[in-house]
């Protein structure tokens, strides 16, 4: 039997033939009618999957199980962290040496960026007149994701900033589910991937990519609402992890749906740190990068980790969206982000050889030619 303590109830797919006459959320509300004391649900989910998070004793557990629902340990999640910047000036060109220079092509516009993370500075100038005024904080529950970290300011930074920025042109939505430790649960995640769902949901014509610089240990909820935010059509951008391990073992990294993406250093070798492995898809500049950050409105850090590397991925993520437009699916855009790679650049770590790391790295996407001139009129 399982202890008491804090745990994510899901019925997808296991709602009972007596239960198949009610939606999800009536089957939930008779079964919580229903359920014994010790059931303290502290949040509900709707949308990327049907379920709750609470806390739960020894005898709800045995009782949700009893009812056919799945329940899963609500884990510990915390943020990947271990000028313009190497990394954007790395991205725009196949081969090195670094020319010093960044030419991001399309720039995002019309695209919309949920980063899902500690918040962000708002005040910082790099996101001046592009941030969504929807933010929503799911650690104290209010309208304001304000960043007492920095690592949420950074990763939006290196995604959209107009310096650091792989797409300058974006729209932000802060998403806040770390506190100022950089730490969360999975049920917090799932509460921001909720979030950007029912945008999407209200907004079906968004293009929209999430950008998670974050993990736990392998969770199955996470995955499934990963999933579910890729079949609604838009896409997700994941860090591997900073753990030198298999990123299959971690979530968000292992889903299927998830651009999950590990970090290179300035001369091109996949960094000590980063994770690895077949979840991994591609690789991008994830060691020492400069970015936004807390204090005031052009405060700066130079930090590294697979966080760093993802929001470089969501950016290149919206500019595709940006030229291949509004109809483009999920998948049309994750095929283009992999479509652009340049292969066989990098090296394994010297520390580290022999590790399972996809030569691919990200590369930005290309300028759109302008149409060509109209012809003159008939004399």
């Amino acid at each position: 039997a399982r202890p008491a303590g804090r745990y994510i109830v899901t019925f997808d797919g296991a709602v009972s033939v007596s239960a198949a006459a009610f939606s999800p959320k009536a089957h939930l509300a008779l079964l919580l009618k229903a359920a014994p004391n010790g059931t303290d649900v502290r949040r509900r989910y709707a949308a990327v999957l049907h379920g709750f998070s609470g806390e739960l004793s020894a005898e709800s557990v045995r009782y949700f199980e009893s009812s056919g629902a799945s329940v899963f340990e609500d884990l510990p999640v915390k943020a990947y962290g271990t000028a313009r910047t190497w990394g954007l000036d790395r991205i725009d060109q196949p081969s090195l040496p670094l020319n010093n220079q960044y030419r991001h092509g399309p720039d995002g516009s019309g695209v919309h960026v949920f980063v899902i993370d500690t918040g962000i500075n708002h005040a910082h100038t790099e996101f001046a007149g592009r941030i969504s005024p929807d933010g929503y904080d799911f650690v104290d529950g209010d309208a304001n994701p304000e960043d007492c970290s920095g690592h949420g300011t950074h990763c939006a930074g290196s995604a959209l900033g107009a310096t650091y920025g792989v797409a300058p042109g974006a729209t932000l939505h802060a998403v806040r589910v770390l506190d100022c430790a950089g730490v969360g649960t999975t049920s917090t995640v799932l509460s921001g991937l909720d979030f950007v769902l029912n945008y999407k949901t209200a907004n079906p014509a968004a293009m929209v990519v999430a950008s998670l610089s974050l993990g736990s240990a392998l969770s199955t909820p996470v995955n499934v609402a990963v999933k579910s935010l890729y079949d609604a059509g838009i896409v997700v951008a994941a860090a591997a992890g900073n753990d030198n391990a298999d990123a299959c073992s971690y979530s968000p990294s292992s889903a299927t749906e998830a651009l999950t993406v590990g970090a290179t250093t300035r001369t091109d070798f996949a960094a000590d740190f980063s994770n690895s492995g077949s979840c991994v898809n591609l690789f991008a500049p994830g060691q020492a990068i400069p970015s936004a950050w807390i204090g005031h409105a052009t405060s700066t850090l130079t930090i590294s980790g697979t966080s760093m590397a993802c929001p470089h991925a969501a950016g290149v993520a919206a500019q595709f969206f940006q030229t291949l437009g509004a109809s483009a699916t999920s998948a049309e855009v994750f095929a283009a982000v992999m479509g652009n790679v340049v292969l066989n650049k990098l090296s394994d770590s010297s520390a580290y050889p022999g590790r399972n790391t996809p030569n691919k790295l990200l590369q930005s996407a290309p300028l759109v030619p302008p149409p060509p001139p109209s012809p003159p009129s008939p004399p």
